[in-house]
């Protein structure tokens, strides 16, 4: 414990004191220091920031700095109840600070995220509780979303009227090891696929009777998998639609308890998106948006996706998501839908589900300026619509080579095409769009 204890104060000096070299005074940083399990593996890390006071003192390099506790695990004193991290799941919060908060947001969670560290497959054992590891992460439009973690050639099992999306690795149809579903998808723009499994008569093996319930994945047998479970909570198979962004905002539940980790389990909500720090453009427009989780290695902390939520209110082809290419940021985005707020039976006439608009193949490769010009000339034959039914995801809206490979712009970000999800416009009065949407990191 003393060796321990001398770590720590070490640490505490060389983020709080300075020295000047050859010069005859001593110089003290404006330091706070705070220590927390950062790294989610059951030690204490050290985070400090210092910074600058108005005609007091000038920090020459304002910076936040994070220590790793490198401390071996028989030095270790302090606990965070946490388990072994090579079968576990671990959490964290992230929080964004844009500095437009207003007092309200301060009180609430607002702009509050969890980070999900997930053990490499390769690296769990086949002898955890039914060969997989587990985390309830949040239940949004009646769909609860967990997180599992399966090792290398495990069996994965999915009821009838659950989606299963791959988040990393790859599952293969247990019979036939060439259907496999990837992160990414197989399909483009503005094909879709559903996340769920296939029924009876679409599976690829028919040597034994299948049964009309539950299908049975195989995790990749190198890197095994990462995948998101979504399960209807209604066990009638029948999905939900709602009135208003209320109406789901009030039933979101976060499932996830940071509890173990010596964190508050942020309570995840959805927020106006013209009241969000970059949202000015959406100013009275039905758009929300929940944020979210990010999924990361465990051992590495490389990133795997974020996940989020948005709510869009119908009728309207002007409440969407605008037009945008995202120009500053680099990854691969996929949309799933979670409650159509226009139900197949009211598509007739001028009525259209909700869903995604990116230009037709002739047009793809049209600048951002170009597209919008379209748009604005209400030119929707230059416009591939896709609209989604619950659990089913749109294909690659991304630029590819025509090996599939991704296309990256100068500034490293992946190169899109000027795309939105489009409100539907149903007959029979108000009702939500609500999708969720994984931002996959750009070159894992």
């Amino acid at each position: 414990m003393a060796s321990n204890r001398r770590i720590l104060w070490k640490m505490r000096c060389r983020v709080s004191v300075s020295f000047s070299a050859g010069a005859h005074h001593t110089q003290y940083y404006l330091t706070n220091i705070c220590s927390r399990n950062f790294y989610g593996n059951g030690k204490r890390d050290i985070v400090s920031i210092s910074y600058n006071v108005k005609d007091y003192y000038q920090e020459l390099h304002p910076a936040v700095r994070l220590y790793k506790n490198l401390t071996r695990d028989d030095l270790q004193t302090v606990s965070v109840n946490c388990q072994r991290p090579t079968n576990s799941i671990f959490g964290t919060v992230w929080e964004t600070i844009s500095g437009k908060e207003t007092e309200k947001d301060a009180r609430t969670d607002a702009g509050k995220e969890i980070m999900v560290y997930l053990p490499d497959p390769v690296n769990i054992s086949n002898r955890a509780p039914a060969g997989l590891i587990k985390q309830d992460l949040i239940e949004v439009a009646d769909i609860k979303i967990s997180v599992e973690v399966h090792p290398s050639g495990g069996e994965v099992k999915a009821e009838a009227n659950e989606g299963i999306k791959v988040l990393y690795g790859s599952l293969a149809d247990a019979k036939d090891q060439k259907v496999k579903r990837t992160p990414l998808g197989t399909n483009r723009f503005p094909d879709k696929e559903s996340l769920k499994p296939p029924t009876p008569e679409q599976q690829p093996s028919k040597k034994e009777p299948a049964s009309p319930s539950v299908y049975t994945f195989t995790a990749d047998q190198c890197s095994g998998a990462i995948i998101l479970r979504l399960t209807p909570t209604d066990t009638t198979d029948t999905f939900k639609t709602y009135r208003r962004a209320t109406d789901v905002d009030d039933k979101v539940q976060t499932l996830f308890d940071l509890g173990n980790f010596g964190l508050e389990t942020p309570k995840l909500k959805f927020s106006k998106v013209e009241k969000l720090w970059w949202g000015e453009e959406f100013t009275n427009v039905e758009f929300y948006n929940l944020t979210g989780f990010h999924f990361r290695f465990l051992e590495t902390k490389q990133h795997i996706a974020h996940m989020q939520f948005w709510i869009a209110v119908i009728p309207g082809p002007k409440v969407d998501a605008r037009l945008h290419d995202h120009t500053d940021q680099a990854f691969r985005e996929l949309h799933t839908c979670l409650s159509q707020g226009t139900p197949q039976e009211q598509v007739s006439g001028t009525a259209k589900q909700g869903g995604m608009v990116a230009p037709r193949k002739e047009y793809y490769s049209k600048s951002f300026d170009d597209v919008k010009k379209l748009e604005e000339k209400l030119n929707e034959g230059a416009f591939d619509y896709c609209a989604l039914m619950p659990l089913e995801e749109h294909g690659k809206i991304w630029h590819t080579l025509d090996d599939g490979r991704t296309i990256y712009r100068k500034n490293g970000t992946v190169s899109y095409p000027a795309h939105a999800w489009r409100a539907g416009v149903g007959n029979a009065g108000e009702n939500v769009d609500v999708w969720m949407a994984l931002e996959f990191d750009a070159r894992l």
